[in-house]
């Protein structure tokens, strides 16, 4: 008879196969887009500009990294009676204030600060992500960085003017394949590794060059195509290429 797995068990395997129907549902795509597939279209709900598609929405845990200004801490006294108990409390009091200063100091450093849970929407011009029931436009011409990690579920971007950003979490994955095919005209291969029982992903099309002849976009406009150099909710490194 199989014994019954507990609360625990049972978390820790709706996790894993959440991770694991991320991880395949990105796989999916990164091969439906390596043999000329086109990325899904949704129906929109939102106001978008009338050249913008919306690909896909999903869930994400946000942090951020950036430090703290202006950080105070607590200072305390204590006093016992008397000199002996005056210049006891002295030194007790200048322990604990060092203490409490060096940890004000801590906090304020640069580090990765959660955000909590957004929703997020994934345009053909754009990230719109949802604050304080306010949504955000992250727009990718003003992208200066992006280094998905899918082994830890994870996408570090960073946008002009705002801090670097980590979003963590099963659909992640699925994400970096869109942005990143979006954004930089790339398939992202999802290590078949990752995945139990799926099979490496198929090898590309030749390339119009491969074929002797020059790609559409060449031919057709006269324009040659350019390339964009773009640089774990459990770790603390900085982002990638801060490292």
């Amino acid at each position: 008879m199989k014994k019954a797995q507990g609360p625990a068990a049972q978390i820790a395997a709706r996790r894993q196969a959440e991770v694991q129907d991320g991880l395949r549902h990105a796989h999916g795509l990164s091969c439906h887009l390596r043999v000329g597939g086109a990325l899904p279209r949704a129906q929109s709900g939102m106001l978008l500009d009338y050249t913008e598609i919306e690909h896909t929405r999903l869930w994400a845990n946000v942090h951020g990294y950036y430090g703290l200004d202006n950080v105070q801490y607590q200072r305390s006294f204590f006093a016992a009676g008397g000199i002996a108990g005056l210049i006891a409390g002295a030194a007790a009091s200048a322990v604990i204030n060092d203490r409490r200063k060096s940890q004000a100091f801590a906090h304020a450093a640069p580090q990765w600060r959660p955000h909590g849970q957004s929703p997020i929407v994934v345009t053909s011009q754009r990230l719109l992500m949802s604050e304080s029931g306010q949504w955000l436009s992250l727009w990718y011409g003003a992208m200066r960085h992006m280094s998905p990690d899918l082994a830890s579920l994870s996408l570090h971007i960073q946008f002009e003017g705002s801090p670097p950003l980590r979003l963590t979490g099963p659909s992640v994955p699925y994400l970096s394949v869109v942005v990143v095919y979006i954004v930089k005209r790339e398939v992202l291969t999802v290590p078949a590794h990752l995945i139990p029982g799926v099979l490496p992903p198929p090898p590309p099309p030749p390339r119009p060059e491969q074929r002797g002849e020059r790609p559409e976009h060449i031919r057709d406009s006269g324009q040659h195509p350019t390339s964009d150099a773009f640089g774990d909710a459990s770790d603390d490194r900085p982002p990638p290429w801060e490292e």
